[in-house]
């Protein structure tokens, strides 16, 4: 669909308008540990490198001191499922500062199909013949240069504001009626009366670009397109507005035209802060991979085990050497090596 470029009025002026948004997050469980034994608890044995076991009491339900094997490797996995859209985000970005940078102006290429015939509108007869042939000639360049398809639609203030409120509006609408694509730029014009306290002729203008432009023209050029309409209609003041109309036409080819090496800044920043934000993604995750890791070493270095226990904790000792050990965690005598009683003596 078509969007607003702004407009103006005799005494010139535009608005815009913006939005906000919000979000909502959550909160992750959390459980508890503690040397001493509580309700909802389950005990589990760690044994260090010297085999000196300790228990923790808690309510997670697969606890382990150390890192896994498995903790790790699905870790690793997710950090780098996890990253793929950060990515992708940076590359995202890398294109948009990229496209920020131009040398002259792309043209509009407009499909076969669309009918790029100069389309000019006078309601009511304000133009003259030479008036005519000049604009056609003038949009008709502008159009052979950049690929924009002009029209322009001139009426009277009187006409249009009795089913309008604004003439942004009013210039949507006739845009939606008269083309069924979005390769159009649209400028209605109306007319209105003499002022007698200041002796300007009230008059309003506004301008449709279709969205299909995006590549030719950017924010800042349709923003020069509604300064050049307001030096040019304020001078004319309600006469010969038809060569007010060409001569904008004529003065915006020669912007095109005098376009050298350009950067768009919002197209600059924009994609700096998408690079930027996958750049913090990406780094977060393998942040996470690399802690995660070190964390599995450390475990590995240490000699970190643990183990559930069934009930309560019981310790038993070895047969052989006397060493100790909690019943249902280790199957060999960490001193001897003889085998274990997993179970006390009932």
């Amino acid at each position: 669909m078509p969007h607003s470029g702004g407009g103006g009025s005799h005494s010139g002026g535009s608005s815009y308008s913006g939005g906000s948004s919000g979000g909502s997050g959550g909160s992750a469980k959390s459980y508890r540990h503690s040397s001493t034994p509580f309700t909802g608890g389950r005990a589990f044995v760690i044994y260090n490198r010297m085999n000196e076991p300790k228990v923790v009491y808690t309510d997670e339900p697969n606890y382990h001191e150390e890192t896994t094997k498995g903790q790790y490797i699905r870790s690793v996995v997710f950090a780098v499922i996890a990253g793929i859209p950060g990515i992708v985000i940076m590359l995202l970005g890398l294109v948009t500062m990229f496209s920020a940078f131009s040398i002259g102006y792309k043209k509009t290429v407009v499909p076969e199909y669309v009918d790029q015939s100069i389309f000019i509108q006078d309601d009511y007869g304000h133009l003259t013949d030479a008036e005519l042939d000049r604009l056609d000639q003038s949009l008709s360049a502008f159009r052979d240069h950049t690929g924009i398809i002009p029209a322009v639609e001139f009426t009277n203030d009187a006409a249009w504001e009795l089913d309008y409120d604004d003439m942004e509006s009013f210039a949507y609408n006739e845009y939606i009626c008269n083309f069924d694509d979005e390769y159009h730029v649209l400028i209605t014009y109306g007319y209105g009366a003499e002022n007698p306290e200041t002796g300007f002729n009230e008059f309003h203008y506004h301008t449709m670009w279709g969205d299909d432009l995006g590549k030719t023209a950017k924010k800042k050029d349709e923003d020069q397109l509604i300064d050049l309409l307001q030096k040019n209609l304020a001078r004319a003041n309600g006469d010969n507005v038809g060569d007010a109309m060409a001569t904008t036409f004529d003065d915006y080819l020669a912007y095109y035209e005098a376009k050298g090496f350009t950067v768009d800044m919002e197209n600059l920043g924009g994609g700096f802060a998408e690079f930027f934000f996958g750049l913090i993604l990406v780094g977060a995750f393998v942040g996470t991979a690399i802690a995660v890791r070190a964390n599995y070493l450390d475990g590995q270095k240490k000699g970190i085990r643990t183990y559930k226990i069934d009930g309560k904790p019981k310790m038993l000792k070895c047969d052989y050497c006397g060493c100790t050990y909690y019943a249902g965690t280790i199957g060999t005598c960490p001193h001897c090596g003889a085998p274990l009683k997993m179970e006390a003596d009932g």
